[in-house]
């Protein structure tokens, strides 16, 4: 079944789609506050969550021609904002996992006087079972 949405900022979309800049910018400026606030509770970090920001609105003026009102103009830009995040993370845990690999396969050239009473794998099985949502952030 097809529902079609009727946007509260229509208007201002199609003017998007149609290239306006004036329209793109009120549209950014109508949603970039709430998807900010999205991006800095994934990210936990305000840097990343602007770069992140910029990329989601860079993404969403390049494929407006393919919001059909499905949904509102919020709950498509939101979908935007998580998946982006989501790939943000994934792309830091890869990053993080090939650094604690690389840093393990060298050989110590100093001697650590303490014994730590948490290990990594300790670390990472207590956050295995966290809910999910918990995990994420």
């Amino acid at each position: 079944m097809d529902h079609k949405y009727a946007d509260i900022h229509k208007p201002i979309i199609e003017k998007s789609k149609k290239g306006n800049r004036k329209a793109q910018f009120e549209l950014y400026s109508l949603y970039s506050k709430a998807m900010f606030n999205i991006c800095v509770r994934m990210m936990n970090s305000r840097e990343e969550a602007e770069d992140v920001l910029q990329e989601i609105f860079s993404e969403a003026f390049m494929k407006l021609d393919s919001f059909r009102y499905e949904s509102s103009f919020g709950a498509w830009i939101k979908r935007i904002t998580i998946n982006r995040c989501i790939n943000a993370l994934k792309k830091k845990k890869i990053d993080m996992e090939y650094t604690d690999e690389h840093i393990a396969d060298k050989p110590d050239t100093e001697e650590q006087d303490y014994e730590s009473k948490y290990t990594v794998d300790g670390v990472r099985k207590a956050v295995a079972l966290l809910p999910e949502g918990y995990r994420v952030i």
